[in-house]
């Protein structure tokens, strides 16, 4: 019976990481804010893989008043075992307090069938 590892979990370090957990998600942090002009609110996941590190990070897509209703998105950060960064992407956006996933007409109101207002 063979052995098997989880999916993006490094099954062996060639060499050692350089960078630390904390500076790994620290840099991910800063670059996302550069690269996208943004603010962030942090680091939600910093995970090793082959390569480095794999950093999520929760970023304020689209303030709003009041701040409950901000649209946020979730990037993931690619960062080398010397502390550089490869690759981002941006996962999802989804409003603040929410787990559902937005479509591309974030921000928009549409009217019901009667015409009274957003859907509820």
């Amino acid at each position: 019976m063979t052995e098997r590892t989880p999916r993006n979990h490094p099954t062996q370090l060639n060499t050692p990481l350089s960078v630390s957990l904390r500076e790994a998600a620290d840099i991910a942090v800063r670059c996302i804010e550069e690269l996208i002009d943004k603010p962030s609110q942090g680091a939600t996941s910093v995970v090793p893989n082959d390569d480095g590190w794999t950093v999520e990070v929760e970023v304020i897509e689209d303030p709003r008043i009041p701040p409950t209703t901000d649209i946020l998105a979730l990037y993931e950060v690619e960062i080398g075992r010397d502390g550089t960064v490869g690759a981002y992407r941006r996962l999802r956006r989804y409003g603040r307090g929410s787990h559902e996933p937005l479509g591309d007409d974030v921000g928009t109101e549409q009217a019901d069938e009667t015409g009274g207002g957003p859907p509820v």
